[in-house]
């Protein structure tokens, strides 16, 4: 026989544990109700955290495509600005260009 570290055998604890019954009391099942009931708050809770999470982590990539688009637009308004500014000064020299002529051809009129 083997002895353990209390001093009794081997044997005599294994058939100590098959001998041992559960507790089926009123008290029993209220705490194992109890445990439940606290697990699956738990597993609630750690669902609530995962979602707002997975919740927070889509907000911040909506952000940045947000910022991303708004760059762009502002990109794409500045280009429209710069061409307004531009076909404004086409037009210009046109219509400059038009008057001298106009000008000129009044001139060599007058002299004829």
């Amino acid at each position: 026989r083997q002895l353990s570290y209390t001093g009794m055998s081997t044997r005599s604890i294994a058939s100590l544990a098959n001998n041992m019954s559960p507790i089926k009391s009123s008290k029993y099942t209220e705490i194992g109700q109890s445990t439940q009931f606290s697990l699956r708050k738990k597993k609630q809770f750690s669902d609530l955290l995962l979602k707002l999470s997975s919740r927070d982590l889509v907000i911040a990539s909506l952000e940045g495509v947000l910022n991303e688009l708004f760059n762009h637009v502002q990109t794409v308004q500045r280009e429209m600005e710069c061409l307004i500014e531009a076909q404004q000064i086409k037009e210009k020299k046109l219509s400059d260009s038009i008057i001298r002529k106009q000008l000129w051809k009044e001139k060599l009129l007058k002299k004829v």
